[in-house]
């Protein structure tokens, strides 16, 4: 019994060892294909429910301080949160995010949406509350988007 257990332990140290190297060959080229553009690094956030659909969360102590655009290169998405992330604006290129069915980008320093969004067609559910948009924009945003609910 005492060989089963001494090969028990070599093969357990072998394989955690061999999985550890694993690992980090495959973070090694992930990184790489990130750092190439070859991979877009928020497409690992994405997670993707029967409900839900297709989610990106980014809740972190480090703020963005900017909307990605390499997220709006992430068509399947239907929702997005980034919820007191310091963003200042939002690309244009949101209007790629065609089948976008709720933006909560509450609390944020947003001053104005671009046009853009009304090609998010399937946007349902707006979240702009804590953002210093003047009236004029929340006006133009409800017009762009007349089948959207836009909460403040």
């Amino acid at each position: 019994m005492e060989a089963y257990d001494a090969f028990k332990s070599d093969y357990s140290a072998y394989t955690s060892k061999q999985q550890m190297n694993e690992y980090a060959a495959a973070k090694d080229a992930h990184d790489k294909a990130v750092e190439s553009g070859e991979l877009n690094k928020y497409e690992g956030m994405v997670t993707h429910t029967a409900t839900q659909g297709y989610m990106l969360m980014y809740m972190s102590f480090n703020k963005l301080g900017e909307f990605p655009v390499e997220v709006c290169e992430l068509t399947q998405l239907n929702q997005i949160y980034f919820k007191n992330q310091n963003i200042g604006s939002i690309p244009s290129e949101i209007g790629q995010l065609t089948q976008l069915k709720k933006l909560d980008i509450s609390k944020n320093n947003i001053k104005s949406i671009p046009d853009e969004i009304a090609n998010c067609k399937e946007l349902k559910t707006l979240v702009i509350k804590g953002n210093p948009l003047p009236q004029s924009e929340i006006d133009k945003l409800s017009k762009l988007l007349p089948d959207c609910k836009i909460k403040l």
